[in-house]
């Protein structure tokens, strides 16, 4: 399991995904709608693997492919996805903590 909390510029109404990826963008694994008042997320199910955890504007996000849309903000709060921090999963862990700050917050 992976959860996290997305931090937003205040005030805001704008909805945003929550994408998980694999490491290696092999396609979008998961996605999670949210808004303003609902900024907690969990994905479930997660299997081993290592993984990014980014959040984009609804405004900007397209149907699901194997490319991230640009405009990604991945934990902890960076636009390069070189630079995001990578979630590792082994043996079903429960990754916590895993905030998303999208500029602004």
């Amino acid at each position: 399991m992976i959860a996290g909390r997305l931090e937003l510029p205040t005030p805001s109404t704008e909805y945003y995904y929550v994408l998980l990826y694999p490491e290696d963008l092999s396609g979008e694994w998961a996605r999670r709608s949210l808004g303003a008042l609902d900024r907690t997320f969990t994905f479930v199910g997660v299997p081993d693997g290592r993984y990014k955890v980014g959040a984009v504007s609804a405004v900007l996000y397209q149907d699901a492919t194997s490319q991230p849309p640009p405009g990604t903000v991945w934990h902890p709060s960076t636009q390069d996805w070189g630079s995001a921090d990578i979630i590792e999963i082994i043996d079903a862990s429960t990754v916590s903590g895993v905030d998303i700050v999208i500029p602004g917050a």
